[in-house]
């Protein structure tokens, strides 16, 4: 028996991609046969080794297929068409009235997505979901079997550090980190007007890093730019992509992760941050407070001065910080932790 699993697209370094990677690390350790199908023309060029096009599936009856939905694509057709045990494992999709200002076909995409979602209720015998914000969208979808898989995440796949050609990690000061792509529902402008309010009245030497890409938004990304300048904020970066090893270093060099964010499916780079021991700041967002738990500081309110004066907090009182990544490694290990999740998927799949 093989279980398959299929991907809208592959990226080594996406969140869903890197899941993709580690579950079918998993399902061969267990001694089935796996691989990962995607859309050809959305398979990186440097993924290729890792995934296959579509159009290799032929999977049996008695095979098992996981499909990853997170956005409207093509290769829902061919997966719906399998007769054979399906497991659907929703990641969200961003509601498209985020991008509307500035990608219409992202935002018809996304919108088409929730359609598509809805279409696929009655064709899988069970949907997973990577939280329960995610898995209450499908019930109100009126999927009939749900349940919670959270993010199989795998520590020990993160990549050595190496700060080379990263110039602002040498930089004397606190070090604010947000990682992922720089989009309108991350709300980056929020999480600038923040750190400004921070640096303006409790740390001048700070400085505020965001890594991640801005594809297919490059009007939100020069926007941003803009208001930088025009209400002259300094200290910010914003890095772009950035290879393993480098947003390794930049988790190593951050003193706290902080998040703006207004919608939010799970938010793995949180589970990165307890990882790397750094304390956490978040606007309730989505899944946010279910992944964070104890291990941060949420606030319920999205108020700029509160979020700096949290900021501040966690910067000057060391026994609170040092309880915070306490709290976040304890909860990688138990909550998140790789043999706990790989044993619920394997309940899940009834093997």
């Amino acid at each position: 028996m093989r279980i398959d699993q299929v991907c809208a697209g592959f990226l080594a370094g996406d969140a869903i991609s890197d899941e993709a990677v580690n579950i079918r690390k998993v399902l061969r350790g267990w001694g089935y046969q796996s691989s990962i199908y995607s859309w050809p023309p959305h398979i990186h060029p440097k993924s290729r080794r890792e995934c296959e096009s579509i159009s290799g599936l032929h999977p049996s009856p008695s095979d098992i297929l996981i499909y990853h939905f997170s956005i409207s694509s093509p290769v829902s057709k061919p997966v719906l068409e399998f007769t054979g045990k399906k497991i659907l494992i929703y990641h969200n999709v961003t509601p498209g009235h985020y991008f509307r200002p500035y990608s219409w076909e992202i935002a018809d995409k996304l919108e088409d997505g929730r359609e598509q979602l809805a279409a696929l209720r009655d064709g899988f015998d069970l949907a997973l979901a990577d939280s329960e914000f995610n898995r209450q969208e499908l019930d109100e979808l009126g999927f009939r079997k749900t349940a919670v898989l959270p993010i199989l995440f795998d520590p020990d796949r993160l990549a050595a550090p190496s700060g080379h050609g990263l110039p602002f990690l040498r930089k004397p000061g606190n070090l604010i980190l947000f990682v992922g792509r720089l989009v309108p529902n991350k709300k980056a402008e929020d999480l600038v007007k923040i750190f400004d309010l921070y640096r303006r009245f409790y740390n001048p030497e700070s400085q505020l890093v965001w890594v991640g890409g801005w594809g297919g938004v490059d009007l939100y990304y020069w926007e941003l730019k803009t208001m930088i300048e025009e209400l002259g904020i300094a200290g910010v970066t914003f890095t772009g992509y950035l290879p393993a090893n480098q947003l390794a270093a930049c988790f190593e060099r951050a003193d706290i992760f902080a998040s703006a964010s207004e919608h939010e499916g799970f938010c793995v780079p949180i589970l990165e941050s307890f990882h790397y021991g750094k304390p956490i700041v978040a606007y309730s967002a989505g899944a946010i407070p279910e992944t964070v738990g104890d291990a941060g500081l949420i606030l319920n309110k999205r108020d700029p001065i509160a979020f700096a004066g949290a900021i501040d907090r966690l910067s000057r009182h060391r026994e609170l910080a040092e309880e915070l990544r306490r709290r976040g490694r304890q909860r990688l290990c138990t909550h998140f932790g790789f043999s706990r999740v790989a044993d619920l998927l394997r309940g899940y799949l009834g093997l």
